[in-house]
């Protein structure tokens, strides 16, 4: 028994140690002097986002407004009867020199030594009584709803490459994208990644300060036809992209000065001809009589019938190459 106490208490001395330094809570410290009037939560309850209720040693739940200014900060009780007795409840004194201001609230978890977002705001109501020790409101943890998808490259599944040396996506509205959390990426066929694109701010140039992306795609043989995807994060959403590409070994695409267009779309358009363009002729006609380069309409026979033409194989290759 003597040894068993001697070995215990370093190790309870060092796991406490530890978790004090690798704990990281936040400084949301309660200010009483600078705001006039108060409300108070008598009884409020935080579920996690399976409906379980929260509150260990060093959570902390606090209310803030629309700057993030601390507007009140929670005390942790354990009310001695009640539905509720010995479970953590809290106590909020919130804060504001106006009735009307939005608060939302926010919760630290030190277990996780998380910040976690939380569902209910409150309107501002001087001296309003939200919930009791019998019958506390309830705050809910927000469900993270982000999906990012697992694109991982596999440098080593291809024996050649081909790079993007400066890509630009626009969304169907012609604006360059590109924010925290998005990602670019090339697929084969069957859905492989062939590529995941690395977000770069050019430090000069005509794109100095926006996003282009490098990217190096892969394959096994020359030929492949690649598509992309891209992932916009603020709207948690996979999108397609218009251009495909056809793999050339050694291939150089762009670069952050002159970069090529990716377009978000549903995919290219089917490559066939129009005949009735072309009248009183059809593709084949017109093509053998004038060539494909001849200006017909606005538009060249070329852009007309590019099946008679042959320039859909140059499409599938890159259409921003055109």
């Amino acid at each position: 028994m003597k040894f068993f106490s001697r070995s215990i208490l370093p190790v309870a001395v060092f796991l406490l140690f530890t978790q004090f330094i690798f704990a990281n809570p936040p400084d949301w410290t309660d200010n009483p002097g600078a705001y006039e009037f108060t409300a108070t939560i008598s009884g409020g309850i935080v579920l996690n986002i399976n409906g379980d209720q929260m509150g260990d040693e060093g959570d902390l739940f606090a209310a803030f407004d629309l700057d993030g200014n601390v507007r009140g900060v929670g005390l942790m009780l354990f009310p001695p009867f009640g539905p509720y007795q010995g479970t953590p409840v809290f106590e909020v004194q919130l804060r504001s020199n106006d009735a009307g201001d939005i608060l939302h609230f926010k919760y630290y978890d030190a277990s996780e030594d998380a910040i976690l977002d939380v569902v209910e705001t409150y309107e501002f109501v001087i001296n309003d009584i939200l919930g009791d020790m019998i019958n506390p409101i309830s705050f809910n943890i927000q469900q993270d709803d982000n999906n990012a998808p697992d694109w991982v490259d596999c440098p080593g599944c291809y024996e050649f490459t081909a790079t993007i040396s400066g890509g630009i996506v626009l969304d169907e509205s012609g604006e360059q994208i590109g924010d925290d959390g998005d990602m670019f990426a090339a697929f084969d066929a069957d859905g492989n990644v062939r590529g995941v694109g690395l977000m770069l701010f050019p430090p000069f140039g005509p794109y100095q300060g926006t996003p282009v992306f490098e990217v190096q795609l892969r394959s096994n043989a020359e030929g492949d036809l690649l598509h992309f995807k891209y992932y916009d994060a603020s709207e948690d959403v996979i999108l397609d992209v218009v251009e495909t590409y056809e793999f050339i070994i050694n291939d150089i695409l762009g670069d952050v000065i002159d970069p090529i267009f990716f377009n978000i779309g549903s995919g290219v358009e089917e490559c066939v001809d129009d005949d009735a363009a072309v009248a009183p002729f059809d593709c084949a006609t017109a093509v053998a009589s004038f060539g494909c380069d001849m200006a017909w309409g606005g538009s060249t026979i070329g852009e007309l019938c590019p099946v008679s033409c042959d320039t859909c194989r140059k499409n599938a290759r890159m259409t921003t190459l055109l």
